[in-house]
């Protein structure tokens, strides 16, 4: 393995090993194990179950165990039974039935039962019906029908019956159809138009009419268009081109023009490009390119730039340098390192270049200072301890320097410990109790 994998590897963080060796196991020889946690172990052992004589079990592994159990249920008997709450219960249930004797059911809410009795109906005689909520009966119904008797109806809103009657149009004899609003119906004839007839069209607003349009332009005789407002036009237009001729275009404003044109450039004609500003421009270009003829480069500003070129780097010899400020630097050298040379270094403050090195240490020759802060040092230490040789010891403060031997125990030997306050010694020895000879006398 080279030095530089090694150092990689040395890097990772628990997630980091998670994600590694559950895409290629053979690094496990590497892993230092006692780094990953409960979440991480969950995770890990729902692929590579290989692994488990590695586990201490011993970690909080939260809502994993539903988890692990569904995919992995030889573990069962490493279970903390007690430590499941109702949604872990809920979801190790739905795949796996077989636990069902050892579930406490009064930790499940309405929200869990809805969820559980959606793909399990057979535990519905534990079921404590009120304690379903209308969101609960509506996402239940959708996929049980079955449970229709149990339903407390009136409890239903009209959101929670366009929701319903769009998945089962069958319940709509139930329905009290004055309850819902426009937004309820733009959302229910989109996927259920043959319930035009009981629609109270009135109620519809621009944007409700925009999103019904967008998938059933069979109704536009019915809308009334004076109500549609500049952005419900680029929506509707972007699927609906042909409704054009009704279009007010000195409605639409400049972000409305970026959302029309990203998908229909046909309507360029129509736009007042003297209106666009920056922003704009930016998100514009982004998607469409060919109007880069059109731009007023001077518009854009050194956040436009940084947004525009991090998606079309292309535009790079159109780019006003001087406009980026430090934190737009940082950001786009991390995805461009290309642009470097470009870079006007005395910009980046400490916490630009850190954000800048943890990804990229290979720009320390340019941008690390020692007159960075001693939070700024002891978080880039502890990502990249090669740099410890330039830090000035001297500017970390006790919490400081708890963070860093929490991480990197091996530069204890540069620590002024006297800077340390009784918080800061607790979240050291919580994590690193081998320090605790270092405390002082008395503490």
């Amino acid at each position: 393995m080279t030095a530089t994998k090694q150092i990689i590897l040395g890097e990772l963080s628990s997630e980091g090993w998670r994600r590694l060796l559950s895409a290629q196991p053979e690094y496990a020889s590497k892993c230092p194990w006692e780094k990953l946690l409960g979440a991480d172990w969950s995770g890990l052992l729902q692929t590579q179950p290989q692994f488990a004589d590695r586990c201490s079990w011993a970690g909080e592994c939260g809502d994993v165990w539903g988890r692990l159990l569904a995919k992995q249920p030889q573990f069962s008997d490493r279970c903390p039974w007690e430590k499941l709450d109702g949604a872990e219960w809920s979801e190790l249930l739905q795949n796996e039935p077989r636990f069902a004797d050892r579930c406490p059911w009064e930790k499940l809410s309405g929200r869990h039962w809805s969820s559980l009795l959606a793909k399990q109906p057979q535990f519905s005689d534990r079921c404590p019906w009120e304690e379903l909520s209308a969101w609960d009966w509506a996402d239940l119904l959708a996929d049980q029908p079955r449970f229709a008797d149990r339903c407390p109806w009136e409890k239903l809103k009209g959101t929670h019956w366009a929701i319903l009657l769009a998945d089962q149009p069958r319940f709509a004899d139930r329905c009290p159809w004055e309850k819902l609003e426009g937004m309820d119906w733009s959302g229910l004839l989109r996927d259920q138009p043959q319930f035009a007839d009981r629609c109270r069209w009135d109620r519809l607003d621009g944007d409700d009419w925009s999103c019904l349009l967008a998938k059933q332009p069979r109704f536009a005789d019915r809308c009334c268009w004076e109500k549609l407002p500049g952005r419900a036009w680029s929506h509707l237009l972007r699927e609906q081109p042909q409704f054009a001729h009704r279009c007010p275009w000195e409605k639409l404003i400049g972000p409305d023009w970026c959302y029309l044109l990203a998908e229909q450039p046909r309507f360029a004609d129509r736009c007042p490009w003297k209106e666009l500003n920056g922003d704009d421009w930016s998100r514009l270009l982004h998607e469409q390119p060919r109007f880069s003829d059109r731009c007023p480069w001077e518009k854009l500003s050194g956040t436009n730039w940084y947004d525009l070129l991090y998606f079309r780097p292309e535009f790079a010899d159109r780019c006003r340098w001087s406009e980026l400020n430090g934190k737009n630097w940082s950001r786009l050298l991390q995805f461009h390192p290309q642009f470097a040379d470009r870079c006007d270094w005395a910009k980046l403050d400490g916490n630009d270049c850190l954000n800048l090195l943890l990804s990229r240490p290979e720009f320390a020759d340019r941008c690390l200072r020692e007159d960075f802060s001693g939070r700024v040092w002891s978080t880039l230490v502890q990502a990249h301890p090669e740099f410890a040789d330039r830090c000035p010891w001297g500017k970390l403060s006790g919490y400081d320097w708890a963070c860093l031997l929490v991480r990197r125990p091996q530069f204890a030997d540069k620590c002024d410990w006297s800077k340390l306050s009784w918080e800061d010694w607790e979240e050291l020895l919580r994590t690193r109790p081998e320090f605790a000879d270092k405390l002082p006398k008395g503490e």
